[in-house]
């Protein structure tokens, strides 16, 4: 099992891509999760079945864990950057938002907490690549947001 991680990981809603609806269409209508009352009358008011409802609540929990787990991988790249900025530097969070296509990450630094925001585009390739290119320049802009340009022009001489 994987150690926890150091740090918060908040992934507000739910997120679903085709390929989640489609894996939640091919689980047996017995295995669905089960819908409340509330989610009952909104199926309903939305002229589907419960069925229908319950693969895409299933669907959306597919979803909200793909995203946690860009998360928790988003954070440990970070936390190795950190690593060679010195204790003082700690991941404190990791948080998705749907309405800006940004992850917003919390940094204790030596001046308080910081925010760095990135932009998924950036941290999709990193994570998916795995590039040295597309790592770098996933730690130049953690470095860039903390106000360390410092180090990323020191690494260049």
């Amino acid at each position: 099992m994987q150690d926890a991680p150091k740090f918060e990981v908040h992934v507000p809603g739910f997120h679903s891509s085709v390929d989640e609806a489609r894996q939640a269409r091919g689980i047996p209508a017995s295995e669905l999760p089960p819908i409340s009352e509330e989610e009952h009358e909104v199926a309903s008011k939305l002229g589907w079945s419960d069925e229908a409802y319950r693969r895409g609540k299933l669907a959306g929990i597919f979803g909200h864990e793909r995203m946690e787990d860009r998360a928790v991988a988003l954070g440990k790249q970070v936390e190795e950057i950190l690593a060679n900025m010195g204790q003082e530097y700690r991941l404190a969070s990791v948080t998705w938002n749907s309405s800006t296509l940004t992850w917003r990450l919390v940094i204790a630094t030596p001046q308080g907490e910081q925010n760095v925001v990135l932009p998924s585009e950036l941290v999709n390739d990193a994570l998916d690549a795995q590039t040295r290119r597309e790592l770098q320049r996933l730690r130049n802009m953690v470095w860039f947001g903390l106000g360390r340009r410092d180090l990323i022009f020191e690494k260049r001489q």
